[in-house]
């Protein structure tokens, strides 16, 4: 009896580590964990197929039929959930994640003027230098409002970063001036050319965003925009690097 519980317990061991060997080269990994993690995921993987191909030799150790019982309904629920993320229609990228969608060009030209491209966590760093760096940007987020923004004639424009997994995801990005906040949806994207420019202390909070630990905006600075382009969607939602300098991760 003891045999066939190490036997089983192995087994359960070793498909778990098989499905974290498989789960880094599929379209489904950002889903789980940001992408910079996948080397670490597969050896983790690795390394518990190893141990589930020992667990029956040790014939000292008594497998746990609560952990056996825990193993066996969390293994088959965790295929389904990478089996349901992979599928074309949850896909933003091909193998390795997100490294293969098609960025398109580092730098924009709209309406005769060259835009240098960045996401709105890079954006907003950029602001925080003192100057302002004064150079053409466009960036593409989402848009968040709050009464107090719309009363300064502000809308914010961020985007979530992954540092580990969504339980740590973090909104980022910057407050946009305009003119009527009410022409502005609550998650709209917007693809937004302009330039940075000093503004004075926002009011009140920052936009919460349900199931996001906190929203980051400048502090001293809003973007001033130069040219609107509505997205439908955006090929790459989420941030998972944030660079200081060209070439930017856009």
């Amino acid at each position: 009896m003891n045999g066939a519980r190490r036997l089983f317990s192995g087994l359960l061991l070793a498909g778990l580590g098989s499905l974290m060997v498989v789960l880094p080269f599929t379209t489904a990994y950002w889903y789980f964990l940001n992408p910079r993690f996948q080397h670490i995921t597969a050896t983790a993987g690795v390394v518990l197929m190893l141990a589930g191909i020992l667990v029956p030799t040790d014939r000292v150790r008594r497998p746990s039929f609560m952990a056996m019982a825990v193993f066996a309904i969390f293994l088959p629920l965790a295929m389904e959930a990478v089996n349901q993320a992979d599928r074309p229609s949850f896909a933003a990228g091909a193998l390795g994640g997100l490294s293969s969608v098609d960025r398109g060009p580092p730098r924009l030209e709209i309406d005769g003027r060259e835009y240098i491209r960045l996401n709105p966590a890079e954006l907003l760093l950029q602001g925080e230098k003192t100057p302002p760096d004064p150079r053409p940007f466009v960036t593409e987020g989402m848009i968040m409002r709050t009464a107090e923004m719309d009363a300064d004639g502000h809308v914010a424009l961020v985007r979530l970063i992954i540092n580990c997994c969504f339980a740590d995801a973090l909104a980022a990005g910057v407050r946009i001036a305009v003119d009527d906040p009410d022409a502005f949806e609550k998650g709209q994207w917007l693809r937004v050319a302009g330039h940075l420019r000093p503004a004075e202390k926002p009011r009140g909070r920052a936009p919460a965003i349900p199931g996001v630990i906190a929203t980051i905006l400048g502090e001293t600075t809003a973007f001033e925009p130069e040219a609107f382009e509505p997205m439908a969607d955006h090929p790459e939602p989420y941030i998972f690097d944030i660079r200081s300098e060209e070439p930017f991760n856009y």
